[in-house]
């Protein structure tokens, strides 16, 4: 478990390990993961603006049911690597760039040695993440795509505002956030729910909800 230098995780928890490990493109990911199980890895990849440790009762739920847990920070997300010395802004020059984040997960995988196979939750941004893998020929048993950010739907209205911005010279500007959104993100959560927006299919993996490729 010590190939990778340890990271810190800031939530209380003794089944899991973290680590940083590094992307072909220079970038220190934060990875964790829960060793305990042998029928296989789940994988999470999560959506836009959040971190891991609001994952925590996920992870315990699968250690108990039988699989090994991963999951980690999106470059430009928790404490991983920024593009920008700003630290509030998640920005990358091109979507193409998280797909080094995921070639550095699965070869940490490997070098774990956590189970095979791997089942893989995506959702939101990771959705989206995710399926562009798929199409670089990624190879897990199963997935699941929880509310996946495939399209954007604006309104008209919205898309008007946006090309005015952007013809005002604002179109790279950083959009602030209320401060009581941005304390609220960097308090871990106990619980998390979304809707599932778009359920593919079910297959037996017991309390995975998944769709067999």
């Amino acid at each position: 478990m010590n190939k990778f230098p340890t990271a810190p995780f800031f939530t209380q928890d003794q089944g899991n390990h973290t680590f940083w490990i590094h992307t072909s493109d220079g970038k220190r990911i934060w990875l964790a993961i829960w060793s305990k199980g042998e029928q296989g890895t789940i994988f999470l990849f999560t959506g836009r603006t959040e971190y891991c440790e609001k994952y925590l009762h996920v992870a315990t739920k699968y250690q108990h049911h039988g699989y090994a847990f991963l999951t980690f920070n999106w470059r430009g997300q928790g404490i991983s690597d920024r593009a920008s010395h700003n630290r509030s802004l998640g920005h990358v020059s091109n979507f193409a760039e998280f797909q080094f984040d995921v070639e550095t997960v699965l070869h940490a995988h490997t070098e774990l040695h956590l189970p095979q196979p791997i089942y893989l939750l995506a959702h939101s941004i990771g959705g989206c993440i995710a399926l562009r893998a798929l199409h670089h020929r990624l190879t897990v048993q199963a997935i699941h795509f929880a509310a996946p950010m495939w399209g954007i739907a604006m309104p008209r209205t919205a898309q008007f505002f946006a090309r005015i911005v952007t013809q005002l010279g604002l179109g790279k500007a950083h959009i602030p956030a209320p401060i009581s959104n941005l304390e609220h993100h960097h308090q871990p959560s106990q619980t998390t729910s979304c809707r599932t927006s778009r359920l593919v299919c079910w297959r037996g993996v017991r309390g995975l909800a998944a769709c067999r490729l």
